[in-house]
């Protein structure tokens, strides 16, 4: 699985290798632009919602949403994203997604879904009996599933 070695500063750092065409340096590589990680995310998503894998849907989901707001609202303020961090610090996808909607930088017919994402997210993260629902209650499964699907394409969008 780890290959080859390659410089970074004064270390040495190993590199997963892998088979499939989504690398670690494919996704990570500063080169690399925005919407080729979004591709990425949005697949991955995808990979995790035909596998049953909700929870991990949801995480995923809310991390790229996360990631894509506070690259909005960083365009939206003009400031670099160091400045951004300084200015407001690490906030929640709740916090982000409330200034992005402050500002309308967040279509209307997506706002109820990462809301829902949002909502869900935090069960997962702090509601120990929710990873049992996502396996046995057929209603919030599909609730689970729609909600994720309208977030992946607000994320391509």
């Amino acid at each position: 699985m780890w290959g080859s070695s390659h410089m970074t500063g004064a270390r040495n750092v190993l590199m997963p290798n892998h088979t499939d065409d989504r690398t670690f340096r494919d996704e990570y590589d500063g080169a690399k632009t925005p919407e080729r990680v979004t591709v990425l995310a949005t697949n991955r998503i995808r990979d995790a919602l035909d596998d049953d894998n909700l929870d991990t849907a949801i995480l995923l989901a809310a991390t790229h949403a996360e990631a894509v707001l506070t690259q909005r609202l960083q365009r939206y303020f003009e400031v670099h994203h160091v400045a951004f961090e300084e200015l407001v610090g690490r906030q929640t996808l709740g916090w982000y997604l409330s200034k992005a909607n402050q500002h309308d930088l967040v279509d209307q017919v997506y706002r109820e879904a990462l809301n829902d994402l949002v909502e869900k997210r935090n069960r997962l993260a702090h509601d120990l009996s929710y990873m049992q629902e996502l396996r046995d209650d057929e209603e919030e499964k599909a609730a689970v599933r729609d909600i994720v699907e309208t977030c992946v394409d607000w994320l391509e969008g």
